[in-house]
């Protein structure tokens, strides 16, 4: 091969390499791209699996299963940004519909005011922190028959100026979907874990002698006692009420009703449950004990 010869392929080459080499490097480059992607889907789908961790098949529980749980509502981001707007308020009240119509005016919502909540009078520091002294003259409640008139003066976000009125009065107060209400009793509707109907207990034993084979004595005792879970359950709630509280129960569906203020009925709510667990560990047993006798005289009969 010739100098000239060498020249001319080593020339080729170059050109050759020159024009491939800028392919090469977007096929470099689309190459790591596609490698992050991979890269990144992987590691995705690891944490996925890493936080689904799997459940057992066969789960056991000591209660009895309910398809049921409770959850808090989560309150509403429109109701608390109007909890959170600022009151600034300084006069008397007569009634607790005053305050009611006083809110609907400064905000624009609907204020309701429960009927056993309208006929409340304020009450007194005393009464608030549970002590029994009577009221002095010129203090609210000294007078059943004088007007009841509450002074308040404050400034702050509405859910303080409404636990300040709850707390003059007694009541309790909720804001669902705009609408604050005012009210002193709910009503709530337990599920009990308890089988319908009373439990009875009898027996029967009867002893006799034969004398001779013709006198007898005999003696027969008898002794009966009736179990009722629901009694005992309706008993032990009206020891909890005071004195406007009320108790429906109700063996045939399973439930007790329940009306009452908001403190006492978190008392009931909890000696139900505690009741409930007690109960889903008892069972029922249905026993019937038959006496035959049997013997090889024959009957008959014409009809």
């Amino acid at each position: 091969m010739t100098h000239k010869q060498k020249i001319l392929i080593a020339s080729i080459t170059l050109v050759l390499g020159g024009c491939a080499s800028p392919q090469v490097r977007v096929a470099d480059v689309t190459v790591e791209k596609t490698t992050g992607r991979v890269n990144e889907a992987i590691a995705q789908v690891g944490e996925v699996v890493a936080r689904e961790v799997p459940k057992p098949v066969l789960q056991s529980k000591d209660s009895v299963w309910m398809p049921a749980r409770k959850y808090e509502r989560s309150i509403n981001p429109e109701d608390q940004r109007l909890l959170n707007r600022t009151i600034t308020i300084n006069r008397d009240f007569g009634s607790v519909m005053e305050v009611a119509q006083r809110l609907s005016m400064l905000f624009g919502v609907p204020v309701t005011v429960a009927k056993d909540a309208l006929d409340t009078a304020p009450q007194t520091p005393e009464q608030q922190t549970g002590s029994s002294m009577p009221p002095q003259v010129g203090q609210p409640g000294a007078n059943a028959n004088a007007p009841q008139v509450v002074s308040i003066a404050y400034s702050g976000p509405l859910s303080g100026f409404l636990d300040i009125i709850a707390a003059r009065y007694g009541l309790s107060w909720q804001l669902l979907d705009g609408k604050v209400s005012i009210y002193r009793n709910i009503t709530r509707t337990f599920v009990m874990k308890a089988v319908p109907g009373n439990a009875a207990l009898s027996s029967r034993v009867s002893t006799g002698t034969m004398n001779g084979g013709s006198a007898s004595n005999s003696e027969t005792t008898l002794s009966a006692s009736t179990l009722s879970v629901w009694q005992s359950i309706e008993d032990g709630i009206k020891a909890m009420l005071t004195d406007k509280g009320r108790v429906v129960v109700s063996p045939a569906t399973g439930t007790v009703t329940v009306t009452d203020e908001p403190p006492t009925m978190k008392t009931v709510e909890a000696f139900i449950e505690q009741q409930n667990i007690h109960l889903s560990r008892q069972v029922t047993v249905q026993v019937q004990v038959l006496s035959v006798s049997l013997d090889e005289s024959d009957n008959y009969g014409i009809n």
